[in-house]
């Protein structure tokens, strides 16, 4: 069984890979286009499949808990608190990171491209406008 927190991680290193490798063609924009929206309905058809997401939640803690317990040093995309990302402070988001017995060791930024850097950013001001909105 496939975690989705193992999709998404396979996905984005395919997608640099792709773009280091092939640049910006546009075959392999729909290619990501195509992979992205994979990504994005994952939940709709776990729950099609087994009528919840619960499970997968399970194994993605599960396997997050094993980087921790082995300091296995995994890239993993987690959330964590930011510093600097996109111009935005101190926010909270999912990127790959290093995982290991002393928490997240490392952010490993992604490779993006100009509609993904302002996508990037646009999520992290969501992020922070609702984190504000809290209290936090």
């Amino acid at each position: 069984m496939k975690n989705r927190l193992g999709l998404r991680q396979k996905t984005f290193f395919m997608q640099s890979r792709l773009r280091l490798l092939c640049g910006s063609s546009p075959a392999i924009i729909l290619n990501l286009r195509v992979q992205n929206q994979g990504v994005r309905k994952a939940a709709y058809h776990i729950i099609e499949g087994k009528g919840s997401t619960y499970y997968g939640i399970g194994a993605g803690i599960a396997r997050i808990t094993r980087a921790i317990r082995l300091d296995e040093r995994a890239v993993l995309t987690v959330s964590a608190l930011t510093a600097e990302i996109e111009g935005i402070q101190d926010v909270a988001l999912s990127v790959p990171r290093v995982v290991g017995a002393e928490g997240v060791l490392a952010a490993l930024p992604p490779t993006l491209c100009d509609q993904e850097h302002k996508a990037l950013q646009s999520s992290a001001e969501i992020l922070k406008k609702a984190a504000e909105k809290i209290g936090y």
